[in-house]
């Protein structure tokens, strides 16, 4: 069989990808783009490790992609071969120079994380109050917060799903009493915790447009409150709890 991307091959990893209970439908929608772009790309020929590496290089040298960006790109080529159980197709992600002292100068500091927390909760946003919390106190993607619903806290632990392999992640104690106190203040008894009035996760660009604008009226840089910057290395013990009721 020809390993090549087909329209309905496209339609089959979507489905896959849907399939996944931690996968948010906005990544489904992001994975599947990317790898139409790979698709244009090969213009038909077949899925080899040579096409897989010229994809790759493509990118950065012909498309100008910076490196973080085209490795989302070979993130989702990856994810195709895998689901279509292609062996023997393997491609690494550009290798990443880890700036310790820029990325410290995005961080947020303890005292404005303290003040975008109680802001949201001042304008009775407890959903992007406990966000910011979550992810500043646990190693989670964005797709992956489906998994963080009131069944996950009542049980102290939560199940992910990353590179085919089921996860169980532990949820901090002192961020276990927040949520709890979050879901009595929302009202939320089951489902997903940073969610809808209909019960799905929180779309990715609305939340960003939240934290811009919480970023606006309280005086803190916006390129600090990115979903990437709240997950950096020793977040957890850098920043304080913001309790619910205070």
């Amino acid at each position: 069989m020809e390993r090549t991307i087909t329209p309905e091959r496209l339609k089959q990893y979507e489905q896959i990808l849907l399939g996944k209970e931690t996968m948010a439908e906005e990544s489904v929608r992001h994975y599947v783009r990317n790898v139409a772009r790979f698709a244009e790309f090969l213009n038909g020929r077949e899925v080899t490790q040579e096409t897989l590496e010229g994809f790759k290089a493509w990118l950065v040298e012909d498309q100008n992609y910076k490196k973080s960006s085209a490795n989302t790109f070979v993130l989702s080529a990856r994810s195709f071969c895998e689901a279509m159980d292609w062996d023997g197709l393997g491609i690494k992600s550009y290798t990443m120079e880890y700036q310790y002292g820029k990325k410290m100068e995005k961080r947020l500091t303890r005292h404005e994380y303290a003040i975008l927390v109680h802001k949201a909760m001042n304008l009775k946003k407890y959903w992007l109050a406990m966000l910011i919390q979550t992810l500043c106190h646990m190693d989670l993607r964005y797709s992956e917060l489906p998994a963080l619903t009131a069944e996950a806290v009542r049980k102290g632990s939560m199940e992910i799903e990353r590179w085919r392999h089921k996860i169980c992640v532990m949820i901090p104690r002192q961020l276990l009493v927040e949520l709890k106190n979050y879901m009595k203040l929302a009202g939320i008894s089951s489902g997903i915790l940073i969610r809808t009035s209909t019960g799905k996760l929180i779309n990715r660009s609305n939340v960003w447009r939240e934290f811009k604008q919480l970023c606006e009226e309280v005086g803190v840089d916006t390129g600090k409150i990115t979903l990437h910057s709240l997950k950096m290395p020793g977040a957890e013990d850098y920043y304080p709890y913001v309790g619910m009721e205070e």
